[in-house]
């Protein structure tokens, strides 16, 4: 997915704090809102990943407003998600 040059790129694997990073080099970090549940199992297998539990309808994590996120003739987003415990 990095090699692709993302805008932004957040694993949300956080264990604590109100950060989730942004790790395409682009400093588009977010803020999370609503104290989630951070560091839960991850969906992957790859060791030392974790997940952020949000309750859908107060928690989130809340994205910079920058150009680079402007909706123009192209673009794409990703995500893994689990919608049960």
């Amino acid at each position: 997915m990095l090699a692709d040059s993302p805008a932004g790129f957040r694993r949300m694997d956080e264990t604590a704090g109100s950060t989730a990073a942004d790790s395409s080099g682009h400093g588009h970090d977010q803020t999370w809102v609503g104290a989630p549940t951070l560091g839960g199992d991850a969906l992957t297998t790859v060791p030392g990943d974790a997940s952020a539990a949000l309750n859908g309808t107060t928690q989130y994590a809340d994205a910079p407003t920058s150009a680079d996120f402007a909706v123009g003739a192209h673009g794409s987003a990703e995500a893994w998600i689990q919608t049960t415990a």
